[in-house]
């Protein structure tokens, strides 16, 4: 008996760290989806993960991109005259 709890202890734990490796891959916390793996269900978890989908993050636009470049120019430029008297 008590090797049969031994065994389901650590098939619970290789079964968490699994769902942390595929928290991982989906761009996700795999500590957080460990422990709730581990508290919860590693299957439970699992499923919550794929629900969850993937953690990427969402594409940034030109027009911030062309926000950051006029906000470097116009810093740049504001540095340059002050260096000029």
């Amino acid at each position: 008996m008590n090797d049969l709890i031994v065994v389901l202890i650590i098939l619970w734990l290789v079964l968490a760290l699994a769902v942390a490796w595929a928290a991982e891959q989906r761009k996700r916390d795999a500590a957080c989806w460990f422990a709730l793996a581990l508290l919860l269900s590693p299957l439970f978890a699992l499923v919550l993960l794929v629900v969850a989908g993937d953690g990427k993050i969402a594409p940034e636009s030109p027009a911030l991109h062309k926000d950051i470049s006029e906000m470097r120019a116009r810093r740049e430029y504001e540095r340059v005259r002050n260096l000029v008297p």
